[in-house]
């Protein structure tokens, strides 16, 4: 039978891919929840506050890019933010527009 002791001495091994890959995963957890809990904010507030849509998006919006220059997050994610942000205002008009002829 072979024996693993001539090849492997512990902690002698590479482990600069495994902390790349475990850092890029701490960064899409924390983009995901900082998302995440905009846009729940944002649903809490138009459908349980009754606050406007638009008030809502645009509050919400903003949050989650003032929580993303907090936390230090990049222009990436400011940009992410304010694009679904647009989105958000794109939609919330349609469906405003389509609701007023129903």
């Amino acid at each position: 039978m072979a024996s693993h002791d001539d090849h492997y001495t512990p902690g002698e091994m590479d482990i600069a891919e495994q902390s790349a890959m475990y850092q890029s995963f701490l960064v899409a957890t924390q983009w995901g929840c900082v998302l995440i809990a905009a846009m729940v904010a944002c649903m809490a507030l138009i459908w349980g506050a009754d606050v406007p849509w638009l008030q809502a998006v645009l509050g919400c919006g903003a949050l989650s890019v003032v929580a993303g220059l907090g936390m230090k997050m990049g222009s990436a994610f400011t940009i992410t933010s304010v694009l679904i942000t647009i989105i958000g205002l794109i939609s919330g008009g349609i469906s405003t527009v389509v609701g007023m002829f129903l």
